[in-house]
């Protein structure tokens, strides 16, 4: 055998030793990408919940604070879509599964600071801070007329927990007056 020969037999051997191209790489691969694409869209909403849902926070007073029948609320509200652009306050009795609207916020996404007046029986109380659509506005609208022309002091049912964003528990301080 001459050089060229042997030349020639190595490398058909050469050639028959190399393993097939796998058909399967490509799928692999595929796989791969959509798994970090799956990774990188379940943080990316994760971190959209955390920065962008609907929050609002009740600051003042702090919870289990004595007030007087008129007190001074503040607060601020972030991320309000438009569709639940209605933040209202509530006096909430959980108990009976109803709330006494008391004042809506009308600059959402941000602070707030308003005057809450509380002549209810109880000496602890609920404060809430809802979000809500325009629906539930217009029948707290319509709760307030019915009131003024009853005369009477009807509670409202208290809105779904999941449109709630912040509550904080008082104490009615009924010797310090207002």
């Amino acid at each position: 055998m001459n050089r060229k020969e042997i030349d020639k037999e190595v490398f058909d051997l050469l050639n028959r030793a190399k393993p097939a191209p796998s058909q399967s790489s490509p799928v692999i691969f595929l796989a791969m990408i959509l798994i970090v694409l799956l990774t990188i869209a379940a943080l990316g909403y994760g971190f959209y919940l955390s920065h962008f849902e609907p929050r609002g926070k009740i600051t003042r007073p702090l919870t289990g604070a004595a007030v007087p029948r008129i007190f001074e609320l503040r607060g601020y509200t972030e991320n309000i879509p438009p569709e639940r652009r209605y933040v209202w306050i509530t006096v909430d009795v959980p108990e009976l599964g109803l709330s006494w609207p008391k004042r809506r916020i009308y600059n959402v996404n941000e602070p707030f600071k308003t005057k809450i007046f509380e002549a209810g029986p109880n000496r602890t109380f609920t404060v809430s801070l809802y979000a809500l659509n325009r629906d539930y506005t217009e029948e707290i609208l319509q709760w307030f007329e019915e009131n003024r022309l009853t005369g009477r002091e009807a509670g409202f049912p208290t809105p779904p927990i999941e449109l709630r964003l912040d509550r904080i528990q008082l104490v009615l301080n009924r010797t310090g007056g207002f």
